[in-house]
């Protein structure tokens, strides 16, 4: 049996296809153990959440291991058809191997800077001009890969076959668990496009920029904070709608792929 990475984005109808391919693959039992990107430390507190049947406790509970306000709740909304998969199959929660894998420190951080970031859009959007100095520095310390205490915590505890849910970061995280003798099949829950915020974040984390590439693609995101993510009830609304105004290729194929798998799970 082949071992799964599954890249899936931060957003909740990314989950919705997740969750009912992963529904599918617990009833069948065929996976020993599933790892989720979440703080390390959670397993109980997850299996007693699914249990009551609690979303809200449970991101909570992240917050509080976090030592983060609730502010933060709506950063783990993409969740919940997570959780509700597992809620489906609560009567085996205490037979799934559930492992939350990511390094707490490093989450929390990440959470922050997060923060940071929406704060300089906004200042960037109140001044309309880029704060190049400003920006250049975030770029510098906004960055997510799998740590090295993350992978070791995986390589010790790992038995196959397993399933990993990672984000965009998966690509590493296969190559850095192939050096240590496990094979993995990366598995894009739906393609997917990049905002230009991580499209800026991304390129950044692999070269230096241009101011002029930087102006761009900053400016580029207030725009669709602007015309996407202010008039629209949530995060996913103002994604689908964005790459549905879009017509050119890739984006018409991207919205397409997701609306049939969305059809796939209501059917």
């Amino acid at each position: 049996m082949i071992n799964i990475l599954y890249i899936a984005p931060k957003l909740k109808v990314y989950y919705e296809i997740l969750a009912r391919e992963l529904r599918e693959l617990f009833v069948r039992g065929i996976y020993r153990q599933t790892y989720l990107p979440l703080p390390r430390g959670l397993e109980a507190e997850l299996v007693r959440y699914v249990l009551k049947k609690d979303f809200k406790g449970f991101i909570l509970s992240i917050l509080d291991l976090l030592e983060l306000p609730e502010v933060y709740y709506k950063s783990f909304h993409y969740l919940k058809p997570l959780f509700k998969a597992l809620e489906n199959l609560a009567s085996r929660m205490e037979e799934l191997e559930v492992y939350c894998y990511l390094d707490p420190s490093s989450e929390r951080m990440r959470l922050l800077t997060s923060s940071e970031v929406v704060a300089l859009i906004a200042r960037t959007m109140f001044l309309e001009e880029v704060p190049l100095k400003e920006w250049k520095k975030l770029l510098e310390s906004h960055k997510r890969v799998i740590t090295e205490n993350e992978l070791r915590y995986i390589v010790r505890n790992i038995e196959t076959p397993f399933i990993i849910i990672t984000g965009f970061e998966g690509r590493l995280l296969k190559k850095l668990l192939l050096e240590h003798g496990f094979k993995t099949s990366l598995k894009y829950v739906a393609p997917y496009i990049f905002t230009p915020l991580e499209q800026l974040i991304r390129i950044a984390s692999s070269r230096s920029l241009s101011n002029q590439e930087i102006k761009e693609l900053v400016l580029g995101h207030c725009r669709y904070i602007k015309e996407y993510i202010l008039p629209c009830k949530d995060v996913d609304e103002a994604y689908l709608k964005w790459i549905s105004e879009i017509k050119w290729y890739p984006y018409n194929v991207v919205r397409s792929r997701i609306l049939r798998k969305q059809g796939e799970i209501l059917s």
